[in-house]
C-alpha cells in the first residue's frame, strides 16, 4: 500500500471517528468481535470502543480462562465512553457448539448486528493439529469452520441492520488461492485453503442476501497479533508470547504488514461508507476489489456452502453422540 493511499485512509478513518454517527448508529451500533483479546482483533476492538460516541454494545467472544484475559477486560472497560457497553461471552473458537451458544445468547439480547468482526489471536502451529470434541481439525475449525457456522447464525440480525459489514480476518501469511483457486481446495497451506472456502462461502451469502458487505483479508505476518505480551500476568506466559513476538517480527519483514497499517486498513474495512455491498477481498495491493468467480465455477460457492451446513451439523451431532456415552 503506498504512502499517499494509507494516508487517506487515516483520514478516512478519523472522519469516522469524529463524526456524528448516523445511519446504523442512530439506534446504537451493535458490534460482535470474535477472536479479539489480543492481535489485530483487539486494537480493531479497542480503536471501535473509543470511536462510538452515542450508545453501542460490544460483544466480546473468547476464551477467557487465558492469564491476560482479565487484564484484557479491564483495559476495555476502561475505554468505554459514557453510553457504550461490553457484553463478554465465554466461548472455544474452534467447537461449532459454542459458536452456537453465543450466538443464542446475542439473537434473544438484539434485534440487529451492524458489525461482525473475525480474526485469530495467533499463528497456526507447525504441527498437525488436534482434533477437537467435535472430530473436526482444531485450525480448520478456527479458521473456517466455526467462523462460517457464527456468521450463519448472526445472518439474521445482520440483515437487520441498515449497512451491515462482516470483515474475516486471516492471519499467518499470504493468500495465493486467487490466482490458481481451485488446486487449494485439497492442497496448499492451512490459509490457503481456509480463504479459498471463505471466499466461496462469502460469495454464495452475497448473493442470498445481496445488501451485506463481506470482506475477506489475509493481514500476512503481523506482529499486531502479540503486541500485548507484556501484559501477561504470568512469567511463563509472558515468555511464550515474547517468543511468538520475536518470531512474528522476523517473518513481519520477510512477507508481512506493520502492525500500525494492518490496523488502519482493517478499520477502513470494517467502517468505510466507500465499501459495496457484496462480496470483497483484499487484494495484492490492499484495496477491496469485489470476488467473482469463472463462468463455468459458478455453482462452485454454493456446493461450498452445503458442505459447509452440512459438516457442521454432522460435527455436532458427533459431539452429542460421543458425550452421550
Amino acid at each position: 500500500m503506498t504512502k499517499a493511499r494509507l494516508s487517506a485512509i487515516i483520514k478516512e478513518n478519523v472522519q469516522f471517528a469524529s463524526q456524528d454517527q448516523q445511519g446504523p448508529m442512530a439506534g446504537g451500533a451493535v458490534c460482535v468481535f470474535s477472536g479479539a483479546m489480543s492481535g489485530i482483533g483487539a486494537k480493531i476492538l479497542e480503536k471501535m470502543v473509543v470511536m462510538f460516541r452515542q450508545s453501542a454494545t460490544f460483544y466480546v467472544l473468547g476464551n477467557f480462562s487465558e492469564p491476560t484475559q482479565a487484564h484484557r477486560k479491564r483495559v476495555l472497560d476502561g475505554l468505554l465512553n459514557r453510553g457504550c457497553k461490553i457484553v463478554f461471552i465465554d466461548a472455544d473458537p474452534s467447537l461449532i457448539s459454542d459458536m452456537d451458544s453465543a450466538s443464542s445468547q446475542i439473537l434473544i439480547a438484539e434485534n440487529k448486528v451492524d458489525y461482525l468482526c473475525i480474526s485469530k489471536d495467533d499463528f497456526p502451529p507447525p504441527r498437525a493439529a488436534p482434533a477437537t470434541k467435535e472430530a473436526s481439525d482444531q485450525d480448520m475449525a478456527v479458521w473456517y469452520f466455526a467462523r462460517m457456522r457464527l456468521v450463519s447464525n448472526l445472518l439474521p440480525l445482520l440483515c437487520r441492520s441498515q449497512k451491515p459489514r462482516i470483515l474475516n480476518i486471516l492471519n499467518g501469511g499470504v493468500d495465493k488461492s486467487t490466482k490458481k483457486p481451485y488446486r487449494y481446495i485439497h492442497g496448499g497451506s492451512l490459509l490457503e485453503r481456509t480463504a479459498l472456502l471463505t471466499k466461496l462461502a462469502f460469495h454464495h451469502l452475497a448473493t442470498e442476501n445481496p445488501h451485506i458487505t463481506l470482506i475477506t483479508s489475509a493481514i500476512g505476518l503481523s506482529n499486531a497479533a502479540t503486541s500485548h505480551c507484556a501484559e501477561a500476568s504470568k512469567t511463563s506466559v509472558r515468555i511464550s508470547q515474547a517468543l511468538r513476538a520475536a518470531r512474528s517480527s522476523v517473518m513481519e519483514r520477510i512477507v508481512g504488514t506493520p502492525p500500525d497499517e494492518a490496523l488502519e486498513r482493517h478499520l477502513y474495512y470494517l467502517t468505510s461508507s466507500d465499501c459495496s455491498p457484496g462480496s470483497l477481498i483484499a487484494d495484492e495491493n490492499d484495496e477491496l476489489v469485489s470476488y467473482s468467480l469463472p463462468v463455468f465455477e459458478d455453482k462452485r460457492h454454493d456446493e461450498v456452502w452445503d458442505f459447509t451446513v452440512r459438516f457442521c451439523e454432522e460435527a455436532l451431532a458427533s459431539s452429542a453422540g460421543t458425550g452421550s456415552k
